[in-house]
């Protein structure tokens, strides 16, 4: 889907900053599932990650050859991914992933979730993930799991805003099909509020 994204005031893209530009209020993104196809696209975003939020994102801080070889094994029959790329540099900026595991007879899926340092802090993050979790629950999971570093308020955040549990000591999160509605909210999609500016759609 290609629609724009409204930005607060101040924040930068690798090009506008390269370029020494703000964003407009009207920015171009995308969003997709990913497919094997896109395995440099996803190396290119997961490298482009500072230390810490490869910490958040992998438990620790990848080299970029320890991401090479998570990106060319993941397997995209198991792993759903949805990315947001930004159109004007033509690169993934946010990536929320659901790996399906069986356990016995329970379906469980892990989230894992990534942004770039400018597309923060305004919904995105948890908008990926909350899509992440509706596919895994309509996949049949029962159980969508959150590990992160107990460090890692972004996160628990995220778990918290989709009405999941945290156990901060731990660095972990969960969210229960059974107790959650999450299913009912709307796919992520963009909707035009004016001519000038648009949001993402909750």
């Amino acid at each position: 889907m290609v629609g724009v994204v409204h930005v607060p005031f101040g924040a930068t893209s690798g090009a506008a900053r390269g370029m020494g530009r703000k964003l407009t209020s009207l920015y171009p993104v995308a969003t997709r599932w990913l497919t094997s196809a896109d395995r440099a696209a996803l190396y290119r975003h997961f490298t482009s990650l500072e230390m810490t939020a490869r910490r958040s994102r992998f438990g620790s801080a990848l080299t970029d050859d320890a991401i090479a070889a998570y990106v060319r094994h993941v397997d995209f029959g198991r792993v759903s991914a949805i990315a947001v790329s930004d159109l004007l540099i033509g690169e993934i900026v946010g990536v929320a992933e659901a790996h399906l595991d069986e356990l016995g007879r329970a379906r469980r899926a892990e989230i894992a979730v990534s942004l770039l340092s400018p597309w923060r802090r305004i919904g995105l993050g948890t908008a990926l993930a909350r899509q992440a979790v509706a596919h895994a629950f309509s996949a049949g999971a029962s159980r969508a799991d959150f590990h992160f570093p107990p460090d890692s308020r972004a996160i628990s955040a995220v778990v918290r805003a989709l009405r999941g549990r945290v156990d901060a000591v731990r660095g972990y999160g969960w969210i229960d099909r059974e107790t959650c509605e999450i299913l009912r909210f709307p796919p992520i999609r963009l909707v035009r509020t004016d001519r000038r500016s648009a949001a993402w759609s909750d």
